[in-house]
């Protein structure tokens, strides 16, 4: 019989935050606290690196264990440590007992094998061992999270997916009988404190039926009742508060919950509070995606999971999907209306309403975009060329002149005004003249700004953003033979940006799930909120410019206020505007955790 369940290989100088808090969550799903660990999870805490083979004490520790967890990090590739223990377990084991978790990098899937080009979290002992794209866990969220800890409700759910794997069972068994473990001990502990309460409660009131009449002791129950009543509005108050920044649609439930049973200055001004720093509007859950833009106008938002697969997601309501055939292997994309273009080896096709258009023949593409008016589309290479194609008949696209640009690096980024194609490649961005496209001619070059991820003109086409290695600048491109310096916005890395329809925003996502506005005029930050987990692929605001979307790697997109706006001075109006943006009231199983001894209440069905 093995003596572990599980045996967690990492690198040990990314820090042993996540491990040690993910080898104590897999022990204590669904296990009440009063009994032993249902699970042996064994992680080595050794901070040295062996010199020469494996250490045989980890053969032994290996060889005992009936699962190999390994968490996947950019250290990790590198760390011969992990690399022989992954080695050791793949001559032994196989991969069907290897469990991936994701804390730092990227995973991308190929031809047969993983992508290794892009792939750069992974130890290349892995090479040629899947046939198809393997699950993980994506924790990179929760690295550095100095609040971490195992009673975080999204990463117990991501631990409960690798707990229920080595147990055998279904996760949401598991966590529904980690949720009724959990439940059972909050009600020891609170039937504890009540009777305590009860008791202190009966004996006032034997003293005061003692020496007042009826009519007292009936105010005394009022008094205790209201004090119950009082206690839990206050502990939502104070969750409410801690939740502001990492689930703003649990601390608006929170909020209204306790005007409800507490109503009163306090708790408004709570309430209003939550409202004024939290620019919440809502929120939609699709899959986990590698890739996403989002139309805020549908509202609908295309994803591209790990293995390349495009669904389009109605955003109207429940989110609901809808597969695009055949587009396993995406690695690039864009969206001109109707239109889609899905880059994968040997080329791009074209989608239109979710039909197959046409395709483009253009190995290696590593950019995609279209005009403004998606009537040309252009292509990036891996050598640094561009192509120009006329897709106004979607069906039958034409190259439109020669093969431009060209050089030892890819294109990594482009983007289209009504009249200049912007393009990054080794650290400089160049403007080309796509007035006419078939006199396609270089006019500018802006050099200085390593990796370019990003570009975006502003909807008038005078200024251009660019996200890099350096952070995010904008740069006056006006007079395109003659572009400004570049300003710098923010110092700070983003993967993606985008312009409101009016061009007095600029938005950014990047990682950690930070979302950003900046006043471009002035280079200041209007909103910056981080509650998305892993990096946000998209941003994108409405034809108003007065609500953004953001869309994160963890499927998630949230709708936020462009501007924050003045909350609602009125009691009523408050609760209805906070019911609208949190989706609805507090569910009856959170409710009965705060307040065991009052009856439920939908909150949001009272307003």
């Amino acid at each position: 019989m093995a003596a572990h369940d599980a045996f967690l290989t990492y690198a040990w100088s990314d820090g042993n935050g996540v491990a040690s808090t993910l080898q104590q969550a897999i022990r204590t799903i669904g296990k009440p606290w009063y009994r032993r660990s249902a699970l042996s999870v064994y992680r080595d805490t050794t901070d040295t690196e062996p010199s020469g083979s494996l250490r045989s004490d980890l053969f032994a520790e290996l060889d005992s264990s009936r699962y190999l967890i390994l968490l996947a990090s950019r250290r990790a590739a590198r760390s011969r440590w992990v690399e022989r223990e992954v080695g050791y377990w793949l001559n032994k084991s196989g991969t069907d007992r290897l469990l991936l978790v994701l804390v730092d990098g990227e995973i991308h899937w190929g031809r047969g094998d993983f992508d290794w080009s892009r792939t750069d979290c992974l130890p290349r002992a892995l090479s040629g061992r899947y046939a198809a794209p393997p699950p993980y866990v994506d924790l990179r969220w929760a690295v550095g999270r100095e609040d971490l800890s195992v009673h975080d409700p999204d990463f117990r759910s991501e631990a409960a997916t690798l707990t229920a794997t080595i147990l055998g069972t279904s996760k949401r068994e598991l966590l529904s009988a980690d949720v009724a473990a959990q439940r059972r001990a909050r009600r020891t502990g609170i039937s504890a404190i009540l009777a305590l309460s009860l008791l202190l409660v009966v004996a006032l009131v034997a003293s005061t039926l003692a020496l007042v009449s009826g009519r007292g002791a009936a105010s005394d129950l009022r008094r205790a009742d209201a004090d119950l009543h009082t206690a839990a509005a206050q502990a939502m108050l104070r969750d409410a508060l801690k939740l502001r920044g990492e689930d703003p649609g649990r601390a608006l439930q929170l909020g209204v919950a306790a005007q409800y049973l507490d109503p009163g200055a306090g708790t408004q001004q709570a309430l209003t509070e939550t409202l004024r720093v939290t620019p919440f509007r809502g929120s939609a859950r699709t899959e986990p995606l590698s890739g996403a833009i989002l139309d805020p106008d549908g509202p609908s938002v295309l994803t591209r999971a790990a293995d390349g697969t495009v669904s389009s997601w109605s955003l109207d309501g429940d989110p609901e999907r809808q597969p695009l055939a055949s587009s396993a292997g995406t690695t690039h994309m864009a969206r001109a209306g109707a239109l889609t273009a899905l880059a994968g080896p040997g080329g791009v096709r074209l989608v239109a309403s979710a039909a197959d258009a046409g395709r483009v023949v253009f190995p290696g593409v590593t950019a995609v975009g279209f005009t403004p008016d998606g009537r040309t589309l252009a292509t990036g290479g891996t050598a640094g060329q561009l192509q120009l194609w006329d897709v106004s008949k979607p069906a039958a696209p034409v190259a439109v002149g020669d093969v431009f640009g060209g050089g030892s690096e890819p294109v990594t980024a482009l983007a289209f005004s009504s009249r200049l194609l912007a393009y990054a490649r080794s650290g400089t961005v160049r403007l080309w003249s796509v007035a006419d496209p078939k006199a396609a001619q270089q006019v500018a070059t802006i050099d200085d700004l390593d990796g370019v991820v990003d570009l975006t003109f502003s909807p008038d086409g005078r200024r251009l953003a660019v996200a890099s290695a350096t952070g995010v600048q904008v740069i006056d491109v006006a007079e395109p033979s003659a572009p400004g310096t570049p300003q710098g916005v923010s110092g700070a890395r983003y993967g993606t940006l985008a312009w409101s329809p009016d061009g007095r925003r600029l938005a950014g996502g990047g990682p950690n799930g930070t979302v950003t506005t900046w006043d471009p005029e002035r280079r200041t930050v209007v909103l910056t909120v981080a509650v998305q987990k892993g990096e946000v692929r998209d941003v994108a605001f409405d034809r108003t410019s007065a609500t953004l979307f953001s869309a994160g790697s963890d499927g998630s997109v949230l709708r936020w206020d462009a501007t924050p706006a003045v909350p609602p001075a009125t009691a009523v109006a408050l609760i209805s505007d906070a019911c609208r943006r949190a989706g609805g009231g507090l569910p009856r199983d959170v409710w009965t955790s705060y307040a065991p001894g009052i009856d439920y209440r939908d909150t949001c069905r009272l307003s």
